[in-house]
């Protein structure tokens, strides 16, 4: 499977985790979901809309069909987390993605002046420029 595929077909699991670090810290379905559609709008990945119900995130997770500016949004905020350490090589995939196609403007150095000294382990040169590049390619 290519790095697209692999990143788009993984992108639920970035709900999955921002979703599991906010209950630890006692912010439920409906909160997180309000916290990624705000940020979502206010980053211009959506227009805007009425919030999502915790109800609807939770089908997008078990549907593996996570809208494309909720995943965006959820990356994004995941950087905010020193909590945060993606779980998979698939999820990792879909972090770099995600961030590329939520900063559309940021080449390599960019996007990597981006990412926290916590995820700079995962989030490794030849998978961003992999990111960067696919975003490349599909953008329009």
């Amino acid at each position: 499977m290519d790095f697209r595929q692999t990143a788009l077909d993984n992108r639920h699991r970035l709900l999955v985790s921002l979703s599991y670090l906010n209950r630890q810290a006692g912010t439920g379905a409906a909160g997180t979901v309000s916290e990624i559609t705000r940020k979502a709008i206010a980053w211009g990945y959506v227009p805007e809309r009425n919030t999502p119900t915790g109800e609807l995130m939770g089908t997008w997770v078990r549907r593996r069909a996570i809208p494309a500016w909720a995943a965006k949004a959820a990356a994004r905020l995941l950087l905010q987390l020193t909590e945060y350490k993606p779980n998979t090589l698939e999820e990792t995939a879909a972090l770099a993605l995600m961030l590329a196609e939520g900063f559309p403007e940021a080449d390599d150095q960019t996007l990597r002046s981006q990412i926290p000294d916590h995820l700079r382990s995962f989030l490794v040169d030849d998978v961003i420029s992999k990111a960067i590049h696919v975003r490349k390619i599909h953008a329009g």
